[in-house]
């Protein structure tokens, strides 16, 4: 996805048109590249992001992040 100034989590999932009912709220992971080298891995809480849009946990996005959701296992 295009990559705009100020673009948070929330707007990256709202650009690819939602979570799917199936997506694991509590337990996705950030992966930050740096210098292309060096990578960060945060966790993310998608049930607070989205319940407190623009909040501290709604991270701001940089070029090279990742967003990962995984499934509701089985």
């Amino acid at each position: 996805y295009r990559l705009y100034e100020d673009m948070r989590i929330s707007d990256l999932i709202f650009e690819s048109g939602g979570l799917k009912e199936y997506a694991l709220m509590d337990s996705a992971e950030l992966v930050r590249l740096h210098n292309g080298l060096e990578f960060e891995i945060v966790s993310i809480n998608l049930n607070e992001v989205l319940k407190d849009v623009g909040g501290e946990g709604d991270l701001l996005l940089q070029k090279d992040d990742f967003l990962f959701v995984r499934s509701i296992p089985n």
